[in-house]
């Protein structure tokens, strides 16, 4: 009888194990600088948006938690790029503006092309873990100048130092989005952007995209509208993604100090992101076997 306990116990572990394994909630929350540049990759300090130009945003995750618990480990920091190019908009950043990755996205930077999956191109958000004994990347702007990288370059070799922890973008889903609207007049204009406080929102964006490559756990599919997980996820228009959604508020520049300013720094952002997350078939068979492996050593430990 003790057997067949054991023995339905452990065929229960393994069915939790392969194929009823809870999702966890990953949740994010950063703080961003945020450069433009024009279509050709040299800083953009003045004039209009244009369709072309590049957003760049350097930021680091001030929150990273797992179910509600931290998952920064002491002494680390969670640090990351994202590269995107506005591809609509009417000049003014009055109407919707939509941008998506292309191969100039993440590829554009340094050694970036080989987190960003080579000739993927559709690469637009990565995430790395590293030491703050490396580096202690400020962007919180608590204090002047109001970041401690002193150019683009700098910026990105900060932000990009460790072990990559996921990439995020576009792989033909047709819900993945990324887009922005304004809320202030002028606010297409970067000078008006670059000398307004950053305590004032400028503009609002939103995005869903797709993982491309996670770290921990396989992402599950969510649904836009709802965030509750779909039972099954596809490409095709089905309101659901495979990634973080994620929103926030881009703010204003003043205060940015001179040498990211020369780069195109022109405004900060925060964004809130979220995605699900199910342990890898790996992390479950090896949680299999140990549990068969226990029914093994009891029954012979019985038998005997």
């Amino acid at each position: 009888m003790k057997l067949k306990k054991l023995a339905a116990g452990i065929g229960l572990g393994l069915t939790l194990a392969c194929g009823g394994a809870q999702a966890a909630l990953l949740a994010f929350e950063d703080n961003n600088i945020d450069f433009l540049l024009n279509a050709d990759g040299t800083a953009k300090t003045s004039g209009s948006f244009a369709v072309g130009d590049i957003l760049v945003s350097i930021f680091t995750i001030e929150g990273y938690t797992i179910d509600g618990v931290n998952a920064i480990p002491a002494g680390m920091e969670l640090t990351g790029v994202a590269a995107v190019r506005l591809t609509g908009g009417s000049g003014t950043l009055l109407d919707p503006w939509t941008f998506a990755a292309t191969t100039q996205g993440l590829n554009t930077w340094s050694d970036t092309d080989v987190i960003a999956g080579g000739a993927n191109g559709g690469a637009t958000i990565a995430m790395f873990l590293n030491s703050t004994a490396d580096f202690d990347l400020d962007l919180s702007f608590a204090t002047s100048p109001g970041a401690n990288c002193t150019s683009l370059a700098d910026c990105v070799t900060k932000a990009t130092t460790g072990t990559l922890v996921q990439v995020d973008g576009f792989v033909g889903d047709a819900d993945e989005f990324w887009q922005s609207q304004a809320l202030i007049i002028g606010g297409g204009n970067v000078g008006t952007v670059s000398g307004t406080s950053g305590d004032i929102a400028v503009a609002q964006f939103q995005a869903a995209q797709t993982t491309l490559y996670n770290k921990d756990g396989i992402v599950t599919y969510r649904s836009i509208a709802t965030g509750a997980e779909c039972p099954t996820g596809t490409i095709a228009a089905d309101g659901c993604v495979a990634g973080p959604v994620l929103t926030g508020p881009a703010l204003g520049g003043a205060g940015l100090n001179s040498g990211i300013r020369a780069d195109g720094a022109f405004a900060r952002s925060d964004f809130d992101l979220s995605k699900r997350t199910v342990p890898e078939p790996a992390s479950l068979a090896l949680l299999g076997l140990g549990l068969g492996a226990m029914g093994i050593a009891r029954r012979r430990k019985v038998a005997a």
